[in-house]
């Protein structure tokens, strides 16, 4: 009886322990990475803007406004970059810091999917391939030691995720709002997470066991506890600059009415190839050129994704009777076809678009595998052959990602090279908005958005970063017709020229023909307005090459545009 006793708390220490040495090893390999590629914004400059805002909070916790699209993303984010400077890691760099708090998240993520893979099939093995299958993934890696605000809030919703698809199929009260509180939390820290998830989770609960009032009622308790959390959350904010009430961040309408948001099928077309990147490259790539140099890359992941979905499907089908497998089918898959609908209207090929809607993708390959090694014979060379499978995706990754090592240190470089070859105090840049080096002197020459009009007779020394976005004006104002936006740009060039600035134009905009702009312009559903944007910069303009290439995306030449 003792003995039995021991066994069974060892194999109960074990369901927990095991994930815990999961995550914590990921943590480690991932920060080890981190510093040998000195690149924190691997395929996304979004984390280096804001990192300004992580920067405020870590210096006043009191005084920054909260965002209602990131309400507790903020505060959080400089509460952990304070620890980590107390503890003497990147001190006073928190563009640095923010990739290593989400290396951290990154490994509770990974023990979270060994922790749901052990729960699903008892084995061991098979929830340390799915963790490694996860990690391998390229848009998580390439997320989890970058700088980018996702994976927080992704953790939350993959652990309330999980819980519900190991509790859901006959839930405990306590366990539905447990779920709930987590759920709640993540998209409490990303606004926009909550709508790919929210349905699925409710579909579970609405197919668990026991009668309908049951299920009903344990509907009614996730949708109160969720409410209920965000009220305490709110309580907790309430006279805070920039606090809202519930109504303000149930719905924050983030990127509804702009130039991110619309369906075309161009944008159908991204949304197979950010499938694809998510496994393999990581690439964020702005148009669905199926001859383009990595259309074979994005193509064949997608095409293996497709073959593993259905093959999970059928296995699933022929065990519809098994409630557990029901219910993780519902919550993972359900957040797979709920995600792409909305990422077809939003950006379906950014890396943080996609990562909390493929999370399906590391579960089914383990319950394949799983399945397909099920006899005692043959499961040796079975698991070892998909190990090495499952190592390659990763290996493939670093490989992708190893050309980028150096990059920050190199940019912070460019920009110095910028100001020593034109005077910030009398020039305005032309860009378009999604080249690197704009994130970097924004952050490197403070803060300034775009727009010239307002500005004093140069010399000006604040702001120091003076540019005009030939992009804003299509996010901002979609519903523009062409002569609209061709008069807005026209305008701050003319205004820069005015007040007797000198308008240098970035490179790489300036030398995209008017079919690769077009290429650029996808995700704004914006194509036909690159012939538009071409000739506004080329037509009737005179310009004076810079003398020396900078490293912006690539080496360029910057253009400094004269009055014709």
């Amino acid at each position: 009886m003792d003995f039995a006793a021991n066994s069974a708390d060892r194999r109960h220490a074990s369901e927990w322990l095991e994930p815990v040495a999961a995550g914590a090893m990921t943590t480690f390999l991932l920060v080890f990475f981190i510093r040998w590629l000195d690149d924190v914004h691997v395929n996304t400059m979004n984390g280096l803007w804001k990192s300004l805002r992580v920067a405020q909070w870590k210096a006043d916790l009191a005084a920054v406004p909260l965002d209602p699209s990131n309400y507790l993303y903020f505060p959080m984010m400089g509460i952990l970059c304070r620890a980590l400077d107390l503890a003497g890691i990147h001190v006073g760099e928190a563009w640095r810091q923010m990739a290593i708090v989400n290396a951290g998240f990154a490994g509770v993520a990974v023990g979270i999917v060994f922790w749901l893979v052990r729960r699903l099939t008892g084995r061991s093995d098979v929830a340390a391939l799915a963790a490694l299958v996860h990690l391998g993934c390229a848009f998580f890696f390439s997320l989890a030691v970058s700088n980018e605000d996702i994976m927080p809030s992704y953790t939350l919703v993959l652990a309330s995720m999980a819980m519900a698809a190991v509790w859901f199929a006959a839930p405990t009260a306590g366990q539905v709002v447990l779920v709930a509180a987590i759920f709640t939390l993540g998209w409490l820290t990303e606004w926009r997470l909550m709508f790919p998830t929210l349905p699925p989770l409710l579909l579970a609960l609405a197919l668990s066991q026991g009668g309908m009032l049951r299920r009903a009622g344990c509907i009614v308790l996730f949708l109160a506890a969720m409410i209920g959390t965000a009220l305490i959350v709110l309580t907790v904010f309430r006279g805070h600059p920039g606090a809202v009430g519930l109504p303000g961040v149930l719905w924050t309408g983030k990127g509804v009415r702009s130039g991110w948001s619309g369906v075309s099928l161009d944008k159908l077309g991204l949304v197979v190839v950010g499938m694809g990147e998510y496994w393999l490259g990581g690439h964020n790539i702005p148009s669905p050129d199926v001859t383009s140099p990595l259309a074979s890359e994005w193509g064949l992941a997608f095409a293996a994704e497709m073959l593993a979905l259905v093959l999970a499907l059928v296995l699933l089908w022929r065990r519809r009777r098994d409630p557990a497998l029901r219910t993780a089918a519902v919550v993972f898959i359900g957040t797979l076809v709920a995600g792409e609908v909305m990422n077809a209207y939003s950006q379906p090929q950014d890396p943080q678009m996609q990562i909390n809607v493929m999370a399906w993708l590391a579960v089914v390959v383990a319950l394949l595998v799983g399945r397909l090694s099920g006899g005692a014979g043959v499961r040796p060379v079975i698991m070892v052959l998909a190990f090495c499978c499952a190592l390659f995706p990763l290996a493939y990754n670093v490989r992708a990602f190893a050309p980028l090592r150096g990059r920050d240190g190199q940019m912070v470089g460019a920009v110095r090279a910028l100001e020593s070859q034109t005077d910030p105090d009398r020039t305005v840049f032309v860009y378009a908005g999604f080249e690197t080096i704009v994130a970097w002197q924004f952050a490197l020459w403070g803060p300034n958005w775009e727009g010239v009009c307002d500005l004093g007779a140069a010399p000006q020394a604040v702001p120091k970063f003076k540019w005009i976005s030939l992009f804003g004006p299509l996010v901002h104002h979609p519903s523009w017709t062409d002569d609209e936006y061709a008069a807005a740009i026209r305008r701050e060039i003319e205004c820069a020229f005015d007040k007797g600035y000198r308008v240098v134009v970035g490179g790489l905009v300036w030398q995209k023909s008017p079919a690769e702009l077009a290429e650029w312009m996808t995700s704004l559903n914006a194509r036909a307005r690159a012939p538009v944007l071409h000739a506004l910069l080329h037509d009737n303009r005179r310009t004076i090459p810079l003398a020396k290439p900078i490293l912006d995306d690539s080496f360029v030449i910057y253009q400094e545009l004269v009055r014709p």
